[in-house]
This record gives structure tokens, sequence and C-alpha cells, in this order.
């Protein structure tokens, strides 16, 4: 579920529609990415944030969810905001992202 199902073909038209549609505004633009057999893969740490082998999506109203099996945090915040993209939607995605991994990764380190 957790790996990379893309040939280069396809890769290359899964960044195309990313960074030209925005659906992957969470991540830094131009993140190396793939897909998954259930959404989008981040094949590199965002820093702050979710890791490597995270996987994302989000919705037409802006639902958007990540599970990262690294740290086993999984989240989902779910909104029924138009249009797709929203500047406030997004802008709360990104506080709940750093907000879950700024209490729960310190605690998380410490455990191992």
């Amino acid at each position: 579920m957790f790996r990379p199902q893309l040939d280069d073909k396809q890769r290359e038209w899964l960044r195309a529609i990313v960074w030209n549609f925005g659906s992957a505004a969470e991540v830094p633009r131009g993140s190396r990415i793939d897909h998954g057999l259930g959404g989008i893969l981040v094949l590199e740490d965002v820093e702050g944030r979710r890791r490597k082998g995270t996987m994302f999506f989000s919705g037409m109203c802006n639902t958007r969810w990540w599970i990262d099996p690294e740290t086993g945090i999984g989240a989902i915040m779910l909104v029924n905001v138009i249009p797709y993209g929203d500047s406030a939607a997004l802008a709360l995605f990104n506080e709940l992202e750093r907000a879950v991994y700024g209490n729960l990764v310190p605690a998380w380190k410490a455990s191992k």
C-alpha cells in the first residue's frame, strides 16, 4: 500500500497534475512524490511535518488526510469548503499538521 506504484511516465503525469492543480499544496513544490495503492506518497521528509513514505490525499471540498507509517501518526481534516484549494482551509490543515507533529513527535522520539 505504501510502496510507489508508478513508472517514470506515470510519475511525470502525476507531478504535472499535482503541481499544476495544487493537489498537494501542503507538500513543497518539487518534492519527490509517487502514488501508492491509496493515495499520493511523499518520497522525502517534509521538515517539521510528515516523514518519507507518508501517504496523503485531498478531496474536492478540501477534505485532507495523511498516514505516516514511520511515526504512526495519521489525521484527517473534514471540511466542506469550495473552491478546492481554499487558502483558509489549506492554512487550517497546515496548522493542524504542524500542531500534531509538534506535540506527538517529541513523545514518539522519546519512546524509541
